[in-house]
């Protein structure tokens, strides 16, 4: 089940993990091609089978080649002692659309996370075509995951099926309303209000959720009246709250301060009143939403201060800066994260504070992110010694580093080369520093060109994977001929594949 980003959770921010070096496929030790395999079976008897044996194999190895389908070829020179390598985008469209439903699966996840454009359309067929319910589902799911909306004709389809009472799984119904909820898709905003009395509760919340993030007031009105029956299922009636308050329901304001007020009512259903009364921003609602910061529930305080950050007005500033000095941790994380989202160049000496010494890390990091988003009053300069002090949390400088690369990432070039710098004399191996690459790889701007050059002469495989895939990603093409040089040689085949694959996207 999704929930909307504001429901609250009591996790802690777990500590980034740079790619190792055998992420992006590093040999442990050369393969031995199948020429070289040949040449030894001529040179070399088998087994018992007497010296003339090799050359018998041989003879015979020869002659299956040259009796192959024309599809079958032998490998082309490429340079000294290496073979021409398949493009990587060419194995995986193979993969998607003849391999066997594991080999999707793991395609699919790994699709997830480093996308590849060229592959979106054998995905759409893969969703079209796969009698697997989690192919399917991890098919409409990495379509979602990179906005391609070239699905919604056989998403509809299937979930007018469905709805018309069709035997389509559950989960793969799921992940269908989540796609067409996002890709705004008009058309099938009655299919889920339809689905609201499916006898399925997590098909339920999801149709509930996506009418909330449909954006239409006039589903607003079916959503209050399951609020006020008895029939709606009780356990399910929180995410109608958040729905209510993602669709902005005015009429909606007087049921969620009555509830909010409530205190005899659930913790959840205060909580999740309060999160809907700040998306609507009603004034009237400021008071009730004041008065439940006050209130001894950790988390409904936690709810209220991101509440208030739909309200403008200094007052507002002034409650968010003291709800930093809140005993609560989540308090501060909320208060910490309004703040950067309002811009409140006041709260930029506070935040540092919080971001070297707050007891909680949690909170540090959200006061990094928060300085980042401000920008003025000197946060660029405080991530900028943060990021740059080898002695300070590298959980903290990854966050300053992630901050300025999404904040002020040309402002910030010369320290982060100065980092980058000393980690290449220093610590050439350390995660660190390939977390670094890896992220910059994923940044565009002009003024990165130079590094990813550096980085095609990298230490580890996985930094030159890195530089090639910054160069694809800012459309140097001017680079072209040196990416083309790792394409070929002794360079690993992860190297020569990533550089072939870069080279059909770099035109």
């Amino acid at each position: 089940m999704e929930r909307d980003s504001r429901v609250l959770t009591n996790s802690k921010v777990p500590a980034k993990t740079a790619f190792s070096r055998a992420t992006l496929g590093q040999e442990a030790q050369p393969k031995m091609s199948f020429w070289r395999r040949v040449n030894q079976l001529w040179q070399h008897p088998v087994g018992s089978c007497g010296p003339s044996s090799g050359a018998l194999l041989f003879a015979a190895v020869m002659g299956v080649i040259l009796l192959a389908p024309a599809g079958f070829a032998a490998p082309t020179s490429a340079g000294s002692g290496s073979t021409a390598v398949q493009s990587l985008t060419d194995i995986d469209r193979e993969t998607l659309l003849y391999g066997i439903d594991s080999q999707v699966l793991g395609l699919l996840s790994r699709l997830t996370s480093q996308p590849i454009p060229a592959l979106d359309q054998d995905v759409v067929t893969v969703f079209k075509q796969s009698a697997n319910p989690d192919v399917q589902t991890a098919a409409i799911n990495y379509l979602r995951s990179v906005k391609d909306w070239s699905a919604r004709d056989p998403a509809f389809a299937l979930l007018q099926g469905y709805a018309g009472g069709g035997d389509q799984v559950g989960e793969v119904v799921m992940a269908v309303i989540r796609y067409l909820r996002d890709a705004k898709d008009a058309a099938s905003y009655p299919l889920f209000a339809q689905l609201l009395s499916d006898p399925s509760k997590s098909i339920v919340e999801t149709a509930v959720e996506a009418l909330g993030k449909s954006g239409d007031p006039k589903y607003a009105a079916q959503l209050l009246s399951n609020l006020n029956s008895t029939d709606f299922p009780a356990d399910i009636k929180p995410d109608l709250l958040l729905a209510l308050g993602d669709l902005k329901a005015q009429s909606a304001v007087p049921a969620l301060t009555k509830i909010l007020k409530n205190a005899d009512q659930s913790s959840i259903m205060r909580q999740y009143a309060c999160y809907a009364l700040g998306k609507i921003g009603d004034p009237t609602s400021l008071p009730v939403i004041t008065q439940a910061y006050q209130d001894k529930d950790d988390y409904l305080r936690a709810y209220a201060v991101s509440a208030l950050s739909g309200f403008s007005g200094a007052r507002v500033d002034d409650l968010l800066m003291q709800a930093l000095k809140d005993n609560f941790w989540r308090v501060r994380v909320d208060a910490a994260e309004s703040l950067g989202a309002r811009r409140v160049s006041a709260a930029v000496p506070i935040l540092e504070y919080k971001a070297k010494f707050d007891p909680t890390l949690n909170v540090r990091v959200a006061s990094i992110t928060a300085l980042g988003k401000i920008g003025d009053g000197g946060g660029y300069d405080f991530l900028r010694k943060l990021f740059a002090n080898d002695l300070a949390d590298p959980t903290l400088r990854e966050n300053a580093f992630d901050s300025l690369v999404s904040n002020d990432l040309s402002g910030s070039l010369s320290t982060i080369e100065k980092v980058i710098d000393s980690l290449w004399v220093t610590q050439p191996q350390s995660p660190f520093l390939d977390y670094l690459c890896k992220q910059l790889s994923q940044a565009k701007d002009p003024g990165l060109k130079s590094l990813y050059v550096r980085f095609l002469d990298g230490p580890t495989i996985n930094i030159i994977i890195y530089g090639i895939r910054g160069i694809v990603n800012n459309g140097f093409a001017d680079l072209r001929p040196s990416v083309k040089a790792l394409s070929a040689g002794k360079n690993a085949e992860s190297v020569r594949e990533n550089a072939l694959t870069a080279l059909s996207e770099l035109k």
